[in-house]
């Protein structure tokens, strides 16, 4: 057997932890790997801040296409820089016991934070760590401080800062454990989320190859990473957003300590969470899920929302009207495009509305019908978009049956599980109380992630007439019993936009954007093939999500843009920076 391949970046802390894997993986598993070292979009701009590069897991990306392309067999990351949402292809698993996840302070004289003088200079790159310094100390001037450890370290000696806030973790794996002055109380500073933790990601279709991995997990820490990243979810934060959760075991409690913050410190919004003894996986991610919406209906959401736009400004973002004069077709339905249409005519675009979908109810209702009437014998209902919690809710309220009631007090037996954090957001709309937010976009992987709470139980299904059935059987095959049913149909559109149409053909446009297969087959059954691919090198083709891309690509189409997840933020900023990069060339002398 070959020995397997870890990806890793070169940072002398992610060598440290591809050779900690390496070294368990022959000492624990018996099993022999190599390094190849490879370089993330945060190491080739070890200048500019996580805020500034507008990419999702800037440090994990690179990785991740190198899993895809069958470069490397396995990726370590710190925990702390995966996204919630990434490559449906790919499983991340938790690995070893979690260090110290605290932050530490480091000063030339050994000062406490509470010792530093009046405008102390403080070294960071955290926006997290701003936020909570501003707030504890409204006097301290906030110095952007990039750079690995050794850099950082020599930049405070050198009197470039009066003190540096790092993670524990790395200092204590790179050795510098003894220059750490003062281990930052969670009541001054609540860490990032899963600060601390290493993960391994793989391909998921080679899931069974790597069972080895269990052998390297340590269970309260995969709960605490469980917990803290669902509440990370479902707050939509990230590394680029002030917000810290840190989940552990105080005596025989799980506890969950969260907070979110404006990005000047004046603004906060803490809770703690607890359950009592050593909580399931689901138990502790539902903790995470439970302890957002609380600090969510508190304000946390504004806050947040705040705290985005403000640093999109900084960024260069929303408010900077980079897209000033593009003109950007969407393809999506309307009711589907509102976020996207005010943030890119925010940036300054001409957004031209090309609907390629239309969704109707389905022509022949009865096994809908039936299903919805006795919904209190599921166990689960499983809506995969937000159109079908659209016709899930329509169709029950039609019928007169409540479909899911949200946090009303009733004795309901039937939960709801949900794909993706836009279609929680639709079904909370519809006023339907959502159990389970999963992460993962489709088919077996969906599935997979099910699993605990599907298996032997009762579960309702349903989707559009163009899918459905691999989900289904996904689901029956880990111990479902599925009742799979058409709920509505896609459809292309009754009639598509002259004008436009003729605006791309002239190649008078600048992006068509494409969110579904769907909608890019009603788009080119509009043009002959040839004259398709001749659009696609005159026109910049953006594809959401790797289904898409797929489907693209196997008409012979080059797409260009692909944001890292679904969300509005990393559209715009895809498309910011596929635009800021096609730019460059013409400021050179």
């Amino acid at each position: 057997m070959k020995p397997l391949r870890i990806g890793t970046r070169g940072s002398a802390l992610a060598l440290w932890q591809a050779n900690h894997l390496r070294e368990e993986l022959l000492k624990q598993a018996g099993v022999e790997s190599e390094l190849v070292i490879l370089k993330s979009t945060g190491d080739r701009f070890a200048g500019a801040g996580i805020d500034q590069l507008g990419v999702v897991g800037v440090f994990t990306k690179e990785l991740e296409d190198a899993l895809c392309s069958d470069q490397i067999d396995l990726a370590i990351h710190s925990m702390k820089d995966v996204p919630t949402e990434f490559s449906p292809d790919c499983e991340v698993r938790v690995v070893f016991e979690r260090e110290d996840p605290r932050d530490a302070l480091m000063t030339r004289s050994a000062k406490k934070l509470a010792d530093l003088q009046e405008g102390a200079r403080v070294g960071t790159s955290s926006l997290r760590r701003a936020s909570q310094l501003r707030a504890y100390r409204p006097d301290f001037r906030i110095v952007e401080m990039r750079g690995n450890v050794d850099t950082r370290l020599r930049k405070l000696d050198r009197g470039e800062c009066d003190a540096l806030v790092l993670a524990v973790a790395g200092l204590t794996r790179l050795g510098f454990a003894g220059r750490i002055g003062e281990v930052l109380g969670a009541e001054v500073m609540l860490s990032a989320v899963s600060q601390g933790a290493l993960g391994v990601e793989y391909l998921a279709a080679k899931g069974a190859e790597y069972g080895f991995l269990e052998r390297l997990t340590d269970r309260k820490t995969t709960l605490a990473v469980a917990a803290e990243r669902a509440f990370q979810e479902r707050m939509q934060g990230g590394c680029r957003v002030p917000l810290g959760a840190w989940a552990r075991f105080e005596g025989d409690r799980f506890v969950l300590d969260a907070c979110v913050l404006s990005v000047d410190g004046t603004q906060s919004i803490r809770r703690r969470k607890a359950i009592d003894g050593m909580p399931e996986l689901a138990e502790a991610k539902e903790l995470g899920r439970s302890l957002g919406d609380e600090i969510a209906e508190a304000g946390g959401s504004q806050i947040l929302h705040s705290a985005r736009v403000t640093m999109a400004a900084k960024a260069g973002g929303a408010t900077s009207r980079e897209l000033a004069g593009k003109r950007i077709v969407i393809t999506r339905a309307p009711e589907h495009s509102v976020e996207w249409v005010e943030a890119l005519s925010e940036m300054g675009a001409e957004v031209l509305q090309l609907p390629m979908v239309r969704f109707v109810a389905a022509k022949d209702t009865k096994r809908f019908d039936a299903a919805i009437a006795k919904i209190r014998e599921f166990d689960w209902v499983v809506l995969t978009s937000q159109v079908a919690v659209r016709f899930y809710s329509e169709r029950s309220r039609e019928l007169g049956v409540a479909p899911h009631p949200q946090k009303c007090g009733l004795n309901w037996p039937t939960k709801l599980a949900v794909v993706g954090r836009a279609t929680a957001k639709a079904a909370e709309a519809e006023g339907l109380a959502v159990d389970y937010v999963a992460e993962t976009e489709r088919g077996e992987g969906l599935a997979r992630e099910l699993a605990s709470f599907v298996r032997g139980k009762k579960v309702f299904l349903p989707h559009s007439n163009l899918g459905g059935a691999p989900l289904a059987k996904a689901m029956s095959d880990v111990g479902a019993e599925v009742t799979s049913v058409t709920a509505y149909d896609t459809l292309p559109p009754e009639s598509a936009d002259p004008e436009i149409l003729g605006r791309i053909r002239r190649g008078s446009v600048d992006v068509a954007i494409f969110a579904s297969p769907s909608a890019f087959k009603s788009f080119s059954a509009q043009f002959a093939a040839d004259e398709l691919k001749e659009l696609s090198r005159r026109v910049l083709f953006a594809a959401i999500g790797p289904t898409t891309r797929r489907a693209m690509e196997e008409q012979g189409i080059t797409v260009s843009i692909e944001p890292n997840d679904p969300s509005t933020e990393s559209l715009v900023r895809a498309l910011a920076e596929r635009f800021r990069a096609a730019a460059e060339p013409a400021r050179v002398p």
